[in-house]
Parts: structure tokens; sequence; C-alpha cells
């Protein structure tokens, strides 16, 4: 674990503000003018599985079996949303009296 109270790990405070701070919210806008609401919908659950994989790829923090469970879930139901074939709308009909 990195120790971040010190001078030394300054730079890695550095690095989470910047990575989810502008950047972020500029590829957020983009998105959001590119993708129908269901598509973003679907990338938006994306944001805390990444979290938690960069935190344990990135800056060694340990993750619990659930949680690798937590982020499979994650992908899968992500890419299931954009991949399988979106049903029609049906059509109420009105009931005659």
């Amino acid at each position: 674990m990195r120790d971040f109270e010190s001078r030394e790990g300054l730079p890695y405070l550095l690095s989470i503000g910047l990575l989810q701070g502008f950047p972020v919210l500029m590829l957020v806008a983009f998105a959001m003018k590119h993708l129908s609401a269901i598509q973003y919908g679907a990338l938006s659950y994306l944001d805390p599985a990444t979290a938690v994989t960069l935190g344990w790829a990135v800056y060694g923090e340990q993750m619990l079996p659930l949680q690798w469970v937590g982020v499979f879930l994650v992908l899968a139901s992500s890419l299931a949303q954009s991949l399988l074939p979106r049903r029609q709308p049906t059509r109420l009909r009105r009931a005659r009296a």
C-alpha cells in the first residue's frame, strides 16, 4: 500500500484527481452527444468496475473474490445490453366496453 500522507504519495493523489477529473468529464460530454440513452446507460455502469480494477492494477489494492464476481457481472450485463437484440415495443390494445 502506498503512503498517501507523505510527499512521496503526492504524485499518486494528483494522478487520481487528474484522471478522474477533467478528462473524464470531457469524455462524458462527448459520449452524451454521440450515444443513445440506452448505450450511455450501459456504459455508465462500467465506471465502478473500472475504478476498482484500476485500483487493483495501478495502486495495488486488494480485491475480494466477491468484488471480482461483481466486476464480472457488470461487464457481462453491459456486454449483453449492447449485443443482444432489442425487443420492439408492443402496443397496448384498448379494452372495448
